[in-house]
């Protein structure tokens, strides 16, 4: 079964290696401060080797590997639509709780809030997959 390695921090699990130049600029939107100066803590991991999973598949085979255990209580996903689609939305899973919720897509100037708030226990996943419009993109509050 495949496993993510451990991290210290959350892990941003790069699957796709297709755009290299769309990556140059999704990380740093990743990583840089929002304007409230929050920084997301998380730690970049790609996996070569999960580059011909479709991203739901590899998600949900985590899930299955990591029922409530994993040391995080989320991980992002940079899969093909990351790279291809308008806003680059990365796919957020939750690993944390026993009846995770389904996983949803994220801008990746949200991902400091979304990490900050989940890695402190001050907001729970749900309340950000329900803020999520169908069928789009978690965009903030």
């Amino acid at each position: 079964m495949r496993k993510v390695p451990d991290t210290s921090l959350v892990p941003v699990v790069r699957i796709d290696f297709g755009e290299d130049e769309i990556w140059k600029e999704v990380w740093p939107e990743i990583i840089s401060p929002t304007e409230d100066g929050f920084l997301a803590d998380v730690e970049l991991v790609e996996d070569r080797s999960a580059a011909a999973l479709d991203a739901i598949t590899w998600a949900e085979t985590l899930r299955l590997a990591y029922p409530g255990e994993y040391g995080h209580p989320v991980l992002f996903v940079a899969d093909s639509l990351t790279m291809l689609v308008t806003d680059s939305p990365l796919l957020v899973v939750d690993l944390h709780e026993q009846d995770a919720h389904p996983s949803f897509r994220c801008t990746p100037r949200t991902v400091q809030s979304i990490e900050n708030n989940l890695s402190l226990a001050n907001m729970d996943f749900f309340e950000f997959a329900e803020s999520v419009p169908p069928g789009g993109i978690f965009r903030g509050f």
